[in-house]
């Protein structure tokens, strides 16, 4: 459908930032509160860093590095450094549970985990604090080391939801990160160009907003470590003068809700994660003094994969398709046996090209499922149905799987019904998203109690968050379906009603109670 333009000579990560750093030597390279580093002091950073990790802590291409900071000048010096040896990184977000971070790095087997704050992993990998390792780097050469890097090898293995329970790890090669920073589909990114990161490091959409910054000699600013509240986060946008925007859809609408002056210096803003509503968009078309791209992507995909800009057209018409791909990859709506779908026909959206993934860490099984050649093709299927308009635009229109968009991230609603299920609090659970009367979606929380006796939700609701889906859940909501369903917290195993019936029932009423975030790191970003 979308002829595949072969990339050549796309480079490793290194070897494109080191490029930047000499043409913008002096130009900022990130802002982070009051300190302020150059390409040159970026880059002479991560090289001493670099040598520090290869002679005292045996890192070397291949070595799988876990990292565990808070955003700060440290994490991207750690960043590059681990990625100038060849290594592989293994972002640990501190803001997720300890059984989350655990579990990945027990899947990463990392030689050694980066840390400013300890990442209580216990004996799965040796703990090193950042702050002391740069210390004793300060009187090593500054200069690029000599390793060349293969484009193709892995640079980060990235978690992202899964159905059995435990997340999947992702494995992302160079070459489909960069390939983002010259062929980006949607604005020319100049070195006067500011960008805001506001996903975690642990999130494939951080991936654009930090190499799109990085390679191009533009400014990257960084969020403080404790996330901004709204009024704080539209400061930021203007008093740094970001001009490259990415916000999950969740967060977009709020900003356009509450501050939308904020976005008027904007050149670019991609909204991802989810389709704006119409209202929102209208306004921030009006708004905006750039334009609005929609982007679509996934984590197997190295997340950017096809963006398009929207207009007031696409509000009238209230339909949003995708976008074109990126330079490089390749959009295909296919039947079951792969064979390409006709016009209006809905099939599975599969991708192919540069952007793809390795597959899943130690999952080759799952990687043939995801991954399958065909007509000597590699394909991603990437679990999204959809169909070809008339124009050949592509249009999402659902699911295969039980995948759902909360807040812009990706969730398997199997693996909290498993995070709510290992509790010991519930004997069967089955989770639903519902549309919130805030214009975003959240999940709602049904079970059968082990015991027969009611458990209070706020106990099941922070039990479930400790385990594993503490970012998932922004009020888990206990309700009962109508009266023609059983009720799930009052009726027994044996007489529940199945997981399809839940699931078939619209959804809580207005009056219905729920809870607030559980903690900070769920509420909309």
């Amino acid at each position: 459908m979308y002829a595949v333009d072969e990339l050549k000579d796309v480079p490793a990560l290194p070897a494109a930032f080191e490029t930047a750093a000499a043409a913008a030597a002096d130009r900022t390279a990130l802002e982070c509160g009051k300190r302020v580093l150059t390409y040159r002091e970026l880059n002479a950073a991560a090289n001493r860093l670099a040598r520090r990790l290869r002679s005292s802590e045996g890192v070397t291409a291949g070595s799988r590095v876990a990292i565990h900071m808070s955003r700060s000048v440290e994490l991207y010096v750690a960043l590059l450094a681990v990625l100038k040896l060849g290594g592989v990184v293994v972002p640990l977000n501190p803001a997720h549970p300890v059984a989350v971070r655990r579990s990945a790095a027990e899947e990463a087997q990392p030689v050694l985990t980066l840390r400013d704050v300890p990442a209580g992993l216990g004996s799965v990998t040796a703990e090193r604090d950042v702050h002391e390792l740069v210390a004793a780097s300060v009187s090593l050469p500054a200069g690029n080391l000599a390793e060349a890097v293969d484009p193709k090898s892995t640079a980060f293995i990235l978690f992202t939801s899964g159905s059995t329970g435990r997340p999947k790890g992702v494995l992302i090669p160079h070459r489909a990160i960069a390939r983002v920073a010259d062929h980006n589909g949607h604005a020319v990114v100049l070195p006067d160009d500011c960008f805001l990161q506001t996903s975690p490091y642990s999130f494939a959409a951080s991936t654009t907003e930090i190499w799109l910054s990085l390679l191009h000699g533009a400014r990257l600013v960084v969020p403080p470590p404790q996330l901004p509240s709204l009024p704080e986060l539209a400061r930021l946008i203007t008093e740094h003068g970001v001009t490259f925007l990415n916000l999950p859809c969740g967060l977009f609408n709020l900003l356009v809700d509450g501050h939308p002056e904020a976005l008027d210096g904007v050149r670019s803003v991609i909204v991802s994660g989810d389709f704006p509503s119409p209202e929102h968009l209208s306004r921030a078309l009006r708004a905006v003094g750039g334009a609005v791209h929609n982007a679509y992507g996934c984590t197997e995909n190295s997340a950017l994969t096809a963006v398009r800009a929207l207009t007031e057209e696409d509000v009238r018409r209230q339909v949003f398709p995708v976008g074109r791909p990126l330079p490089g990859v390749g959009l295909h709506v296919l039947r079951p046996d792969l064979a390409p779908c006709d016009p209006g026909e809905v099939g599975e959206l599969c991708l192919s090209g540069a952007g793809l993934t390795h597959g899943y860490l130690e999952q080759p099984k799952l990687t043939a499922e995801k991954f399958p050649e065909h007509a000597g093709t590699r394909l991603l299927r990437t679990g999204d149905m959809a169909r070809l308009t008339p124009e050949g635009e592509v249009v999402l229109v659902g699911r295969t799987d039980q995948m759902v968009k909360i807040r812009g991230f990706r969730v398997e609603l199997r693996e909290v019904e498993l995070a709510a299920e290992e509790t010991g609090l519930v004997n069967r659970a089955v989770v639903r998203a519902v549309d919130a009367a805030d214009n975003l979606r959240e999940l709602v929380l049904f079970c059968t109690t082990a015991t027969g006796e009611p458990t209070t939700s706020t106990r099941s609701r922070r039990t479930c968050a400790a385990r594993r889906a503490r970012t998932l859940i922004r009020g888990t909501t206990a309700s009962r379906p109508p009266t023609s369903t059983p009720s799930p917290t009052s009726a027994s195993p044996r007489t529940s009603p199945t997981r399809s019936s839940w699931r078939r029932w619209s959804g809580p009423s207005r009056s219905t109670r729920s809870w607030p975030p559980c903690c900070p790191r769920s509420r909309p970003r």
